[in-house]
């Protein structure tokens, strides 16, 4: 029996590597709203289908003034398994928006576009809305500025049958252009998931 050279056994071990690689590439890029915790997803709970998210008091931070906003919505259609999971945004909702607890604002979608889901580990994600805008106007302070609502948010499936998914932010830096536009803007949300209920991040 030969022994095989040392750089053709460096080679194949190399070789396997990245096919391995690949593989876990590949397995966590695929992602499914899944109406059970399970992975993979069985074809048939695959979610398709009308797609909601509330959330209260989000925030839209910067170094001088912070609007807060009492309700907030996700209205969209979400697709099937893919890379990434696709939801078509139908409508993006702010209401009830106070600067500094007391200016009135209007805060409203100039553009939507898609929300990304992409798994990360099971039951969890990044959510990303991709050409999305939103206008903050508060005239009282003032205010005028258009928002890229581009950040990456966090994403989890629900913890279990009784309990909702999330989209949450954290203090998430925004890219705002206009004539009164804050310095240093960032954004504050956790919305919960109200439909489908429940529904689990896999693959």
């Amino acid at each position: 029996m030969k022994f095989i050279r040392p750089f053709v056994q460096a080679a194949i071990i190399a070789m396997a590597a990245m096919a391995i690689a690949g593989t876990s590439t590949a397995m966590a890029s695929n992602t499914a709203l899944c109406t059970h915790h399970e992975e993979p997803c069985a074809a048939g709970r695959i979610y398709e289908g009308h797609f909601e998210a509330l959330a209260e008091n989000l925030t839209f931070l910067t170094n001088a003034i912070n609007v807060v906003c009492k309700k907030g919505r996700i209205l969209g259609f979400a697709l099937g398994l893919a890379s990434p999971q696709v939801t078509h945004l139908e409508a993006l909702a702010y209401t009830e928006c106070l600067a500094q607890g007391a200016v009135a604002c209007t805060v409203e979608s100039t553009e939507i576009g898609l929300l990304l889901i992409l798994r990360t580990a099971l039951n969890l994600g990044s959510a990303k809305m991709d050409n999305t805008r939103v206008s903050v106007s508060c005239p009282g302070v003032p205010i005028e500025c258009e928002y890229e609502m581009s950040m990456v948010m966090h994403a989890s499936g629900s913890p279990s049958a009784n309990a909702l998914a999330e989209i949450t932010a954290a203090g998430l830096p925004l890219e705002g252009v206009g004539m009164f536009c804050p310095a240093g803007p960032s954004f504050d949300a956790e919305y919960k998931v109200v439909e489908p209920d429940p529904i689990f991040i896999t693959a």
